[in-house]
């Protein structure tokens, strides 16, 4: 068992790097503008056929659209008078209750409740979804970046 964790722990943290390079080869190499552009994230899991892999690649891209909400929420946050401040707290507090019961019951995720795919389309259903909060931020806060 212990070789076991040892090895995957090292696909994980290869996963990791492949992830980070994978990111700034499709930055440099795509075109500005180009709403086909590949995502690390798709590189990652479009390379491998195993589900380990590809559940490492999903929480590397989740806890990535974490951060990156995390940051574009504390920018928000700096920008606004004290009750603004509490509105929008209570907003991200509700949202992040919302977003858990929308995954629970998300039909893609329960379709394969129970399978290896399970945990990949449960965590794919929360990046969607931070990712879109990340949006709504920026959009609604008039953050750049």
């Amino acid at each position: 068992n212990r070789v076991f964790s040892i090895c995957a722990w090292s696909a994980f943290s290869l996963v990791v790097a492949n992830l980070s390079c994978a990111q700034v080869s499709a930055k440099s190499t795509a075109t500005p503008g180009k709403a086909n552009r590949v995502t690390a994230y798709q590189r990652c899991v479009g390379e491998s056929f195993y589900t380990d892999v590809i559940r490492a690649c999903a929480a590397a891209e989740n806890r990535r659209a974490n951060i990156l909400m995390d940051i574009t929420y504390r920018k928000a946050l700096a920008t606004l008078p004290p009750d603004r401040k509490k509105a929008l707290r209570q907003s991200h507090t509700n949202w992040q209750k919302r977003v858990k019961i929308e995954c629970d019951n998300d039909p893609k995720v329960l379709s394969v409740d129970g399978g290896t795919l399970w945990p990949i389309f449960y965590t794919e259903c929360f990046i969607a979804r931070t990712k879109a909060r990340t949006k709504w931020l920026k959009r609604n806060y008039a953050i750049a970046g």
